[in-house]
């Protein structure tokens, strides 16, 4: 069989994890898989699967921030952060109007210093969060998580439903427990969807692929518009990895060769120099 390399955008459907959608994808295409952002078992949305020689790219796409709307629900608090958990606490609703809600959405766009939901599948002494049921909640790890933007979409009397712009590794379920906080409520989180991972949006995604006819790969050139494309007169220095002269301040920028991304230059004191080769064989076909 053909080698098959391609980044997939899945539209993750609920109650399966990213690792099940790569290993059904790596099973379908007999090749090395990678993702670019774990999506929580109960979420959905926008998963992009590398495939084949395109896992080199996934260092560089897991680093981009990504969009999510969810719905936050007001007066109960849970151990898993969303309504698939262990209810702890609850207490009556404090209500707020929707230019209340919204103003307090606004000052949500800041960098947050949270604790990681303990139903998680980051690991701590080497053992997924969500395995140590016991772990001493001063043991949980904090992350930073920047809130680049947020929209409100809706208020009922008891949840809100908003979209968050944040950084890679932000967990909405964590902001979404400090917005209730200072809304003066307990809060919990259902129906999380990625509508954007980088560039990719939720309509670009593909249903998980049950054929080899199904796979619907992504353009790669689109997946890499956060870089400021580069198109160089002679690539023979980037083949040999020296270090080429541009007219750029940037920190990185990506050249494309046959209007295709061919490596990922980073800036160093003396130029730019080939920080990832992009290219594979068969690219473009």
């Amino acid at each position: 069989m053909k080698s098959i390399h391609g980044v997939l955008a899945i539209n993750k459907p609920p109650h399966m994890t990213s690792f099940d959608v790569c290993h059904h994808i790596k099973r379908l295409t007999k090749s090395k898989v990678g993702h670019t952002g774990t999506l929580d078992p109960d979420a959905t949305g926008v998963l992009i699967v590398c495939v084949g020689a395109t896992t080199k790219y996934v260092p560089f796409l897991m680093g981009q921030s990504k969009v999510y709307q969810s719905t936050l629900h007001l007066g109960t608090h849970t151990h898993s952060l969303d309504t698939s958990g262990t209810i702890l606490d609850t207490q009556p609703i404090t209500s707020l109007s929707f230019d209340e809600w919204n103003q307090l959405i606004m000052g949500m766009i800041t960098t947050h210093h949270l604790s990681v939901p303990q139903v998680s599948a980051i690991k701590v002494d080497g053992e997924r969060l969500y395995k140590q049921p016991n772990i001493d909640p001063n043991d949980i790890p904090v992350k930073a998580m920047h809130v680049y933007d947020a929209k409100l979409i809706e208020v009922t009397p008891s949840s809100i439903t908003l979209q968050m712009h944040v950084s890679s590794g932000s967990y909405i379920r964590s902001l979404n427990v400090e917005l209730a906080k200072r809304s003066h409520n307990l809060g919990t989180t259902s129906d999380i969807i990625r509508i954007r991972n980088g560039s990719i949006l939720l309509d670009q995604t593909q249903d998980i692929p049950q054929s080899l006819e199904e796979l619907n790969f992504l353009n790669p050139k689109d997946l890499f518009s956060v870089f400021p494309y580069v198109i160089l007169d002679d690539i023979t220095p980037i083949l040999h990895g020296k270090i080429v002269s541009l007219d750029s301040s940037e920190p990185m920028v990506c050249v494309l060769v046959d209007d295709q991304p061919f490596a990922i230059l980073e800036k160093v004191e003396t130029g730019y120099r080939v920080k990832r080769g992009l290219w594979y064989e068969n690219m473009g076909d």
